[in-house]
This record gives C-alpha cells, sequence and structure tokens, in this order.
C-alpha cells in the first residue's frame, strides 16, 4: 500500500479510506475475500491435493491459518465441507470462470 500511495502522491492510511468508500470494504478485506476465492478455485478443480499445499499455494501462512479462515467465510472447516453433501466452490463461482478473473 505505502508504494502504491506514494505513486498516486497520498498517504496509506489516505488510499486505504478512498478504497473503502469506492469498494465498500478494505483491501486487506478484498484480498482476504480473493485469497478464499482462489482456494475454492483449486478445490473445485478436483485435483486431490493435500489442505497443507493448497493453503501454502494460494498465500496463506500455514494450514492453520487457512482452516481459521474458511471456518470465519465458510461456517466450517476444510474437512467438515468435504464430508457434507455439496460442493462449497459451486455456491460461489465456477472454477473456470475464476482461473479467467485471477488470470491462473
Amino acid at each position: 500500500m505505502d508504494d502504491l500511495a506514494a505513486e498516486v502522491g497520498c498517504s496509506a492510511r489516505q488510499l486505504e479510506r478512498e478504497f473503502l468508500v469506492s469498494a465498500g470494504l478494505s483491501p486487506k478485506a478484498l484480498a482476504r475475500i480473493i485469497r478464499f476465492q482462489n482456494l475454492l478455485r483449486l478445490v473445485g478443480e478436483g485435483t486431490l491435493r493435500e489442505w497443507t499445499s493448497l493453503a501454502l499455494e494460494v498465500g496463506y501462512a500455514d494450514q492453520p491459518h487457512m482452516v481459521r479462515e474458511f471456518r470465519q467465510f465458510a461456517g466450517h472447516t476444510p474437512t467438515e465441507q468435504q464430508t457434507a453433501s455439496g460442493n462449497l466452490a459451486s455456491h460461489f463461482i465456477s472454477p473456470q470462470r475464476l482461473s479467467v478473473l485471477l488470470g491462473s
């Protein structure tokens, strides 16, 4: 944020406030949502991988960090999601569409 703020000629805090007004959420909140959607995209692709490698691939510090955020956004853990019927990713956006949006 500091580099971007310097580029546009304002403080990092001022840029964050403008972003919040324009986007309706903070840059950090948007980054968390995008990271979670990216996780759902990878899960939705159906390739079997361990949660730890998925967590690191999308930018979580570690698996517990991913599980905490997953629980916060989805209301349950990734393991609980796997045992439930249905596919959480399908409630958001298709893995193919997320790949296009995220440039993957």
